[in-house]
């Protein structure tokens, strides 16, 4: 009996020399391993504030961008409303010169004292080709009229 207790005793003793063995390589592994995550994390922190620094970098970029943007719009609306303007005073200008109901009798009369004619075609010199007398020579002073040209006048 006392062999197969010197044994078992050897055996445990072996045993608690592999237990301390493994512990030993456990804990050691587990330093590795808090080392390995404290490193780790670090590495995720330093990553953090690179990011950080390019989404500020990105952000301030979009700003200038959409700031551009404005401007550019700014200025098309600018000569938008410039170039409504002008035509707004164009428009103006040459309302004065419209035939309204106060001026309409004048406008007929006028009408009928200095006729045109539209009766003709242009060549491609850029001569008129008249199909018969030209308004114009109608009126002109000689024998074959005995009436007075009408003047032009403006109302």
């Amino acid at each position: 009996m006392k062999a197969i207790r010197n044994f078992w005793r050897d055996e445990h003793l072996k045993d608690l020399e592999l237990a301390d063995k493994h512990s030993a390589l456990s804990q050691e592994e587990e330093r590795e391993h808090e080392r390995l995550l404290e490193e780790n994390e670090k590495e995720n922190q330093r990553v953090a504030v690179l990011r950080m620094e390019r989404n500020k970098q990105e952000e301030a970029k979009r700003v200038e961008e959409l700031l551009q943007r404005e401007a550019e719009a700014k200025a098309k609306l600018l000569q938008f409303k410039e170039r409504i303007e002008e035509i707004v005073r164009l428009e103006k200008k040459r309302s004065s010169t419209y035939v309204t109901l106060e001026n309409l009798d004048q406008a007929i009369e006028f009408a009928i004292e200095n006729p045109v004619s539209y009766s003709y075609a242009i060549d491609q010199q850029g001569k008129e080709i008249w199909e018969g007398t030209p308004h114009y020579e109608l009126y002109k002073e000689g024998p074959a009229h005995a009436y007075a040209i009408p003047r032009r006048k403006r109302f």
